[in-house]
């Protein structure tokens, strides 16, 4: 006789290793996004309708050995980190080498973790084999036609570029980081073609008198008003204010200026390239002061804290 015979039907296993991670990181993990709970309740019920009703039981293995993987590396990085899965984290583990991944295993392999794993791992597999194919009735029907319009509007926002939010944990991160990827190296590809052909119809050469080194600092984050340099009472910048007032001066303080965004990386789009709001050129369709440095035959170098994968800014940095 079977005590548990709601187990049986997949509804118990999908949820639970879909659902399990993310109950654990909303406990843990402070910044958990409530889109994320809403993301897996909504691929729960759309896996839940075609495993229900679709009787290709290597399709059910499939599926739920893809959400157990997923669910462990989620659950582990939860307790382990406090956190969730980013492109940030796939940026560190593709910038990681085999030396450091093995200093890094043992450090995590803790008893909490392992228990953690272990029965997450004990218990999906256990619903996993309980799982049988349910009896096709009214009600299985409407929850497949149920799950086919969410999986129709799921495949539509991913389709319009909203894959972040249509997608759930390490997968969306894993999908996320590869079209994040996949872009910069189209944008890398693209700007090398404007450097070709700007290069067939003009020469960029230095000037006789030019430094022999250029260092530019990009700064963000800072209030204009707040800088002694434009009469903030405090001592906020007395190392330029110094070179303000030297004999051989050699700091200009440009005053009426704007920017061409209120945000950092559309208005270094065109801060960094030639194109101007003023006559709407496309900065994607302009030389960066990078690409016409390595025309003159200066030798450039990008150093910065901010992540790698950043759009156009490391198109730029890439030239």
């Amino acid at each position: 006789m079977n005590f548990f015979p709601f187990t049986q039907r997949p509804v118990l296993g999908i949820a639970f290793a879909l659902l399990f991670p993310w109950l654990i990181a909303l406990i843990l993990v402070p910044d958990v996004h409530e889109s994320e709970g809403n993301t897996r309740i909504v691929w729960s019920i759309i896996l839940i309708g075609l495993v229900s009703c679709v009787r290709l039981f290597p399709m059910v293995h499939l599926i739920m050995s893809a959400l157990i993987l997923a669910g462990s590396i989620d659950l582990l990085y939860a307790i382990a980190f406090h956190g969730v899965f980013s492109t940030s984290t796939f940026e560190a583990i593709a910038a990681t080498n085999p030396s450091e991944a093995l200093e890094f295993i043992p450090a995590y392999a803790t008893g909490t973790n392992v228990v953690a794993l272990m029965v997450y791992l004990g218990m999906s597999i256990w619903l996993w084999q309980k799982i049988t194919p349910m009896k096709p009735t009214r009600s299985t029907l409407i929850w497949f036609i149920i799950s086919l319009i969410l999986l129709i509007l799921v495949s539509l926002r991913m389709a319009d570029g909203k894959v972040r939010d249509s997608l759930f944990g390490v997968i969306s991160a894993g999908v996320t980081y590869q079209q994040a990827n996949q872009g910069i190296a189209q944008e890398v590809q693209h700007r090398q073609a404007l450097v070709n052909s700007y290069q067939q119809n003009h020469e960029v050469t230095l000037l006789a008198n030019a430094p022999k080194t250029l260092i530019v600092v990009i700064g963000e984050s800072m209030n204009r008003n707040h800088l002694t340099l434009n009469g903030y009472p405090r001592d906020t910048s007395p190392n330029l204010a110094a070179q303000l007032h030297a004999q051989q001066r050699q700091l200009f303080i440009f005053r009426n200026i704007i920017s061409s965004h209120v945000q950092t990386q559309p208005s270094l789009r065109y801060a960094l390239t030639l194109a101007s709001l003023y006559d709407n050129t496309d900065p994607f369709q302009s030389l960066s002061i990078i690409d016409l440095a390595n025309l003159a035959g200066v030798q450039t170098w990008w150093l910065s804290n901010q992540q790698p994968l950043r759009g156009s800014l490391t198109a730029i940095a890439k030239q």
